[in-house]
């Protein structure tokens, strides 16, 4: 068998190894395990399950590294204990969300490359939003993903970014206000707005009274197309530009620097996308399926910033490398 048939042949199984995973993922099999590791039978009975189909399922688990199998036992591995619910990324949230949605947009694939029309689009009849709105339990998977990831990212932008120097930010599209409590507790001089859609700045209010910050952070309800406050110093949009295509990414940046003083900052945190890095290429397929927004190049981001009057004043590479914050300023 020759080397690209393999290949060719593990391209062709992938999916099926991925829907796998879903599954276990959506049974909270490594969240039962572990719990307690156990056999087949005794988690066929935890999970209500049949006992022979759930052991042969077990084994393709035990192929994949996420769980092992001793002297009749199931445990979980440290791969596996990625998805768990407890694990400060959120990878079982991110598996969650693509199988309920991204998978189910991805096989409207071909109404994208025909038409250039967004593919969950024509799968759900709605936008990504929308979709969300009206699916309760994905909206708070989404969310729940959202907060754990922004948890993690704070504290690696905490280690690189001096946020001191500000006096007043505004955290653009903040939503549950994670990233920006964040800030404001290792900043004590530093005030705060979280901005975003009506309810969602309502339910961010709520996180900022529990962290005994609501003195010095409060909420603006808006929309990021139309007008934002104008007193800040500093201005934040953490992964809102890869939701959009260009010309609504210019439009949320002009609106922004309306709202700046010459003197402002806007810090953009996004991934810079490579030719190489296969992780960035399939996150910026699913940005491209699900909401006509996509991942950026280096050279993508100085077009895109130009057009709104903006420029690069410097790049900061996070510690895991994934995100880059990129300090921009007038171009004025």
């Amino acid at each position: 068998m020759s080397e690209n048939f393999s290949l060719l042949s593990r391209y062709l199984y992938n999916g099926l190894k991925t829907e796998i995973l879903f599954h276990a993922v959506k049974l909270n099999i490594v969240d039962h395990l572990l719990r307690e590791p156990m056999s087949a039978n005794d988690l066929a009975q935890t999970i209500q399950a049949h006992p022979p189909s759930l052991d042969q399922f077990l084994r393709y688990l035990v192929l994949f590294g996420i769980i092992e199998y001793k002297d009749g036992i199931f445990s979980v591995t440290s791969l596996g204990s990625l998805l768990s619910e407890d694990h400060e990324e959120g990878v079982k949230y991110q598996y969650l969300m693509i199988s309920n949605y991204a998978m189910k947009a991805a096989q409207h694939l071909d109404h994208t490359i025909r038409t250039g029309g967004v593919a969950l689009e024509h799968a759900f009849g709605m936008t990504l939003f929308d979709y969300l709105k009206q699916h309760p339990e994905d909206n708070v998977c989404f969310l729940k993903f959202v907060k754990k990831r922004s948890k993690v990212f704070a504290r690696q932008l905490l280690s690189v970014y001096d946020f001191s120097p500000f006096k007043h930010i505004i955290d653009v599209g903040g939503a549950d206000g994670t990233l920006l409590i964040e800030i404001l507790k290792s900043t004590p001089n530093v005030q705060g707005t979280l901005f975003d859609l009506p309810h969602v700045a309502e339910e961010a209010a709520k996180m900022i009274a529990e962290n005994k910050l609501g003195e010095r952070c409060k909420t603006a309800g808006g929309s990021f197309f139309d007008s934002l406050p104008a007193m800040g110093d500093c201005y934040i949009l953490k992964h809102i530009l890869h939701d959009w295509n260009d010309e609504k990414c210019e439009q949320i940046l002009r609106n922004v620097g309306k709202s700046m003083d010459p003197e402002s900052k806007l810090l953009i945190m996004e991934s810079i996308l490579t030719p190489d890095d296969y992780d960035l290429q399939m996150r910026d397929f699913v940005m491209w399926i699900q909401t006509d927004g996509k991942e950026r190049s280096i050279s993508d981001f100085e077009a895109l910033l130009k057009s709104a009057d903006f420029k690069i004043f410097r790049l900061i590479t996070m510690p895991a490398g994934k995100y880059t914050i990129i300090e921009t300023v007038l171009n004025k």
